[in-house]
């Protein structure tokens, strides 16, 4: 079960009934000192308190502001760069990473990700550089594609269900799509409170379903967890250190919804932080 958006309350706090009285009761205002990364505090128009308790991160300790701040995930216009390897494109607002989505895939540019000082790039391979495996499959080929912001995700399954209250991290335009990014595949990104989901949607049968990325990781080391079906992205200075970064065990279901997990990773090292 899929349970990072589930809320665990069992009021509306936007409007609730009070039964006895048969008066509406709403939240008259949040006691923001009292948040903590999974919790708010609400203050109610009968004089009690209420608390949305989320499984996933609601909050995060802003350093500059020197307190928690709402996670806003929708997805900005930024043209900045500090980096030779940055990128124009769409960012998320309020959380303890960023990520930021290319305005569009013209010059190789996907992804990446930023947090505590390391940061990831996510670049394709175009199709003038794809190449060929020896088994005779080829890899890479990725064609342009300009990016388009979406309310909500183009997945029907993977949903949860029952929820008390909508996550209130889950904003408006959270959600990035490249259409046929390769022949019948497009690609879409969800940004959530702690995580970034990518969709890769496959429209049409094709002979293999490998997706190749070259990745530049800042300060980081990436190797195949021992399993071999997750990628960790570990401090190069700390060997043992927990991993800043994971790519979690992928995945994959069909139109009726039927799942499978036979799905790996392959990692290659081809340069000095460069995968």
């Amino acid at each position: 079960m899929n349970g990072e958006n589930v809320i665990a309350s069992v009021r509306n706090i936007h409007g609730t009934t009070n039964h006895i009285s048969r008066t509406r009761v709403n939240a008259v205002f949040e006691d923001k000192d009292r948040r903590s990364r999974n919790a708010r505090h609400y203050k109610m128009s009968d004089g009690t308190w209420q608390s949305v308790i989320s499984v996933s991160p609601q909050n995060y300790y802003n350093a500059s502001e020197g307190n928690m701040r709402g996670i806003d995930n929708s997805l900005e216009f930024k043209s900045d760069k500090s980096d030779s390897k940055d990128f124009v494109g769409y960012e998320n607002k309020y959380n303890e990473y960023k990520v930021r989505f290319a305005e569009d895939t013209s010059g190789s540019d996907l992804m990446s990700v930023e947090k505590d000082g390391y940061k990831v790039w996510f670049k394709l391979i175009p199709q003038s550089l794809s190449v060929t495996r020896a088994n005779g499959r080829r890899i890479g080929g990725y064609k342009n594609s300009r990016a388009i912001l979406r309310d909500t995700s183009s997945i029907i399954f993977d949903k949860p269900v029952n929820n008390v209250l909508s996550d209130p991290t889950i904003t408006k335009k959270n959600i990035i799509g490249y259409c046929g990014i390769c022949d019948g595949t497009d690609f879409e990104y969800e940004v959530k409170s702690d995580r970034v989901k990518e969709n890769i949607i496959i429209n049409e049968r094709a002979c293999n379903y490998e997706y190749a990325f070259h990745i530049y990781a800042r300060g980081l080391d990436v190797r195949l967890s021992s399993s071999g079906k997750e990628v960790e992205f570990i401090p190069c200075a700390a060997k043992e250190a927990a991993a800043v970064f994971s790519l979690p065990s992928a995945y994959m279901y069909d139109a009726d919804g039927k799942m499978s997990y036979s799905v790996s990773y392959e990692l290659e090292k081809i340069g000095d932080s460069e995968y």
